[in-house]
């Protein structure tokens, strides 16, 4: 195997990410067609999707729940391997460091739509949030 070859798979290797998801995704830039009075139900199941959740209140509501997490993971074991990799290639050694460390960003899309008992929307809550964490491993 050539040299080239070899600079080649080795770079392939460092294209490769986790990546994990859970809830069903949807469009967080169509919350802002909800209009509390106007939208129905027929609309936000149109937008959205079905929901993850759904709860009755007693005076004959219902709130519809949407939740999408998306995260990221980077990993520097898996750096680390590859830089051992590419390494070997010239024939040197690589100091491994004792401890790695995985760097994970999840973002958080939740969405609660309040229905009134006609199934119009009441009110709604979107809320965005990224949440970084870092592990030493």
């Amino acid at each position: 195997m050539t040299a080239c070859v070899r600079i080649t798979a080795a770079a392939g290797l460092v294209l490769v990410l986790a990546c994990t998801t859970r809830g069903r995704a949807f469009d967080p830039d169509s919350v802002v067609r909800i209009e509390p009075g106007w939208t129905t139900q027929e609309e936000i199941r149109r937008w959205f999707g079905d929901p993850v959740a759904v709860q009755t209140s007693a005076y004959g509501g219902t709130h519809w729940g949407y939740i999408h997490e998306e995260t990221t993971r980077k990993d520097t074991g898996t750096i680390t391997k590859i830089g051992r990799s590419i390494a070997s290639i010239f024939g040197h050694r690589v100091y491994v460091p004792p401890v790695d460390v995985a760097y994970e960003n999840t973002t958080r899309h939740k969405l609660t739509v309040l229905f009134g008992p006609d199934g119009v929307v009441e009110d709604y809550t979107y809320e965005r949030r990224d949440i970084p964490t870092r592990r030493v491993y």
